[in-house]
């Protein structure tokens, strides 16, 4: 569905230009603001999909979850019910990335550049590790999800999610530069990349 929603944006027309191509001295980012609410009802999905159970899941994020199910589930989490423990795994998983998917521009564009730049100059993955640590130590957010896919690669043998299984998930909720440009279907491949990558140093 992501890679479907980035081609039906590249194929509108007129096309737009890529924002890229605008000097960076000229691109004003703007993160949109996640309230109290909003983060605790993530950090209640994550841990869930941190649980034994989920880390088990063969395609964990893969495979989507019953929509009626995330329907009910995603109005009870808003409310602030207490409900993320008692969900599915695969309905856990569809809300999670739903989560990021509702929310573009979460990684700043300033920020992603900067981990693009530092993994193409870091060979050695300690290194590229700590510098990831710094870039991310203001998206909360995204840190603690990479933490999460980490765990998951770690069990790749029970789930059969690599980390590039699991960019291939993630990257159009969170790493392409621009979700709604035209550019989002030739930078989707960086993306994975640099998300694989993330994915692998892990914490």
């Amino acid at each position: 569905p992501e890679l479907e929603r980035l081609a039906a944006v590249a194929s509108q027309s007129p096309v737009e230009v890529p924002e890229a191509a605008t000097p960076p001295s000229l691109t004003q980012e703007v993160v949109p603001d996640v309230s109290d609410q909003e983060a605790a009802a993530l950090t209640a999905l994550l841990r869930r999909l941190g649980a034994e159970d989920a880390l088990a899941r063969k395609g964990l994020f893969r495979i989507p979850g019953d929509a009626t199910n995330c329907a009910a589930a995603r109005e009870r989490l808003a409310a602030g019910d207490d409900i993320a423990s008692s969900l599915d795994v695969d309905d856990a998983a569809t809300l999670a990335k739903g989560w990021f998917r509702d929310r573009p521009g979460l990684l700043p564009r300033s920020v992603n550049e900067a981990l693009r730049a530092a993994a193409e100059a870091c060979a050695d993955d300690e290194v590229f590790a700590g510098q990831a640590r710094e870039l991310l130590d203001g998206v909360p957010v995204v840190r603690d999800l990479l933490s999460l896919l980490n765990a998951v690669a770690r069990r790749e043998a029970d789930n059969a999610m690599t980390p590039e299984n699991l960019a291939i998930c993630w990257a159009p909720n969170v790493f392409v530069l621009d979700p709604n440009s035209a550019a989002s279907v030739a930078d989707l491949q960086p993306a994975i990349r640099i998300a694989a990558r993330l994915v692998e140093v892990g914490d």
